[in-house]
Order: structure tokens, then C-alpha cells, then sequence
């Protein structure tokens, strides 16, 4: 791994601070997007670590998804609604189509309790 890359993967977050998960392999579990395996069974899973995929912050209220194209052996990110310019790219580190106290529940490894909309609405008048 060239130095660029190593100091860009230490730079990115770590959720496991105050467990006893070693420093690469933590920051491997914040980061990773799993895939589907590719193997003779296709039951394995696999899964990376993205320069610039890893950074994006989670919403329950997310633009856009992601995908892994087999055929290009790459993740593709794509918009689910229109960002725009200056908008924050949001993706979900969870499944948003479960209750609240269950999406929480599924961040907790990540270290921080979401706050979006979906989790805490506004009262409206």
C-alpha cells in the first residue's frame, strides 16, 4: 500500500475506540461496504474500504445509494432524489425501513446516535 494510501485509510473515522479492536481492524469495521460474494457458492461476503465512499455522513432520510457492478468489479453511487449544489451527500448505515429505536440500536457501533428527522421530528405548530 503506497504511503498516500496508508495515511488516507488512518485517516478515516474509528468507532471502536474504547474496545479492544486493534486500530486496523477498526477502523476496517467503520468504514467497510460489504458486498455479496463472489465465490463458486456466491453465499461469501466481501467487502471495502472506499477512498471517498467511506467518508459520506448517514442519514435515515439518505440521497443516495450505493451499488457494486460485477461487471466493472466497482461501487457506483448513485442519487436517489436531487442534491443540490452544496447539499451534503447522505447515505444510510442502516436499514431505514426499520423502527427508530431499531436504527439506533444498529448505529450504536458507529458511536454516535443519529439525529435526523426521521429520529428526532420537529413538533409542528
Amino acid at each position: 500500500m503506497s504511503k498516500e494510501n496508508r495515511d488516507d485509510y488512518m485517516a478515516l473515522a474509528n468507532a471502536h475506540l474504547n474496545d479492544e479492536t486493534p486500530t486496523l481492524a477498526a477502523i476496517w469495521r467503520t468504514n467497510v461496504f460489504e458486498f455479496p460474494g463472489l465465490g463458486e457458492e456466491g453465499n461469501e461476503q466481501y467487502g471495502a474500504i472506499l477512498k471517498e465512499m467511506s467518508r459520506i455522513n448517514h442519514s435515515c432520510r439518505p440521497n443516495c445509494t450505493h451499488n457494486f457492478d460485477i461487471a466493472s468489479f466497482s461501487f457506483e453511487l448513485r442519487a436517489t432524489k436531487t442534491i443540490g449544489v452544496g447539499e451534503e451527500i447522505l447515505y444510510s448505515y442502516c436499514n431505514i425501513g426499520i423502527p427508530t429505536e431499531n436504527r439506533q440500536a444498529a448505529l450504536m457501533p458507529y458511536g454516535f446516535a443519529c439525529t435526523c428527522q426521521s429520529c428526532c421530528p420537529t413538533p409542528t405548530n
